[in-house]
């Protein structure tokens, strides 16, 4: 029948892997779908296990299957036509409770990826007609695939619809998830690095208690002032470092590794003040794992920096990086030039390590070349391993 026709169209553009106009012009597809068509197909992904008049399934074995590739040709067709495009989108609205979710989020997921002009606007208002709704189980599951689908396009204007939200006590986690990543994103795109901290201020200020845990990370690449201020306040109990480390192992500026070196010299404080009391000492461990943790997350961080930001970086992290250690066998076991060496050993290989899973920035290569030729023949294969990767 005449669905069927239509579908056909959807299993080619699945087959031929087109997601936009581009592609299908690329690779000589004619994308054809009139407004009845569109209507006929949003008719199944509304009710994809309607029966026909025989009490049959209307559209086959796997009608989910085959609902979500009509959203295919729907997304495609919603960039051809600004009718089919606001059919789509009233559909959504209207059909949001009685959906399936899956179905939905692969409808919206496709819309997002569209050139339709305004898009951004019309997901939000979606999203606002939504959640005006009376509530329903799958509510929040629908709502988190709208926020989901947002995710790039979201901007600070968003911010206080999206912290109203969170301050739902009903809010479930998936759209608690979703929400947070919006959140996250807002910061990641932000370039300017005063703003993204007023942006991050912002977020700290007006964030439900509950949920500072899981933006931990937000806000510690925001380099918000705020929440700097009480993470550092909350640091003074060395009990509560684990609870701030995503934060700190986050920050978006190597300026905060100095205060974290204070961190790390009082737990090795610690650990020589435990002695032989095992449970001090493993206690005193702990901060020090912690610290070291969020002095590497710093390190670690996959992005670019100067040639002389990275050199002050390293040189405050690894102290001990630019001993010689050629001649480790002929020195003596259990002397300070020993220990300095097995030191300088182990935080070579740590830098390796870090840099073995970060991107070809050119200070990365640039270290990685220097270990490669590191006058120790063991650092000088690693560092050599890691540039083959």
């Amino acid at each position: 029948d005449a669905t069927n026709a239509i579908l056909k169209r959807a299993y080619e553009i699945n087959k031929l892997q087109i997601e936009t106009l581009e592609d299908a012009k690329a690779k000589n597809f004619t994308v054809v779908c009139s407004k009845q068509d569109a209507q006929d197909l949003l008719n199944m992904i509304v009710d994809p296990y309607a029966k026909d008049e025989y009490g049959r399934p209307a559209y086959g074995a796997n009608p989910k299957a085959t609902s979500q590739l009509a959203c295919l040709l729907l997304g495609l067709a919603s960039e051809l036509d600004p009718a089919i495009d606001a059919l789509i989108f009233s559909t959504l609205d209207k059909h949001a409770p009685t959906m399936d979710p899956a179905i939905f989020r692969t409808l919206v997921q496709r819309m997002a990826i569209s050139n339709n002009k305004g898009i951004n606007s019309k997901f939000r208002k979606l999203a606002d007609a939504v959640t005006q709704k009376p509530k329903w189980p799958k509510k929040s599951l629908i709502l988190s695939h709208i926020w989901e689908s947002m995710g790039l396009r979201v901007t600070e204007k968003d911010i206080p619809d999206i912290i109203n939200l969170l301050k739902d006590d009903t809010l479930d986690d998936t759209l608690a998830n979703a929400l947070a990543i919006c959140l996250n994103n807002i910061i990641t795109l932000e370039e300017d690095s005063a703003k993204k901290q007023e942006l991050g201020d912002t977020i700290f200020d007006t964030l439900p208690e509950k949920y500072r845990e899981r933006l931990q990370g937000t806000l510690g690449r925001a380099c918000s002032p705020k929440a700097l201020e009480f993470y550092k306040s909350e640091a003074e109990d060395p009990n509560k470092w684990h609870g701030s480390e995503v934060f700190f192992a986050s920050y978006g500026s190597d300026d905060i590794v100095p205060y974290l070196l204070e961190l790390k010299a009082k737990a090795e404080a610690m650990v020589e003040e435990a002695g032989e009391d095992k449970a001090e000492l493993r206690k005193a461990n702990a901060y020090l794992k912690t610290a070291e943790f969020m002095i590497s997350g710093i390190v670690g961080q996959n992005r670019a920096r100067s040639s002389e930001e990275a050199a002050e970086l390293i040189a405050l992290v690894y102290d001990k990086i630019n001993i010689d250690t050629s001649g480790y066998a002929d020195t003596e076991e259990g002397s300070e030039e020993r220990a300095d060496m097995d030191k300088c050993f182990a935080q070579k290989e740590r830098l390796i390590n870090t840099l073995s899973l970060m991107g070809d920035h050119e200070w990365v290569v640039e270290w990685l070349n220097k270990l490669r030729d590191d006058s120790d023949p063991d650092i000088s294969n690693k560092g050599r391993l890691a540039l083959e990767k």
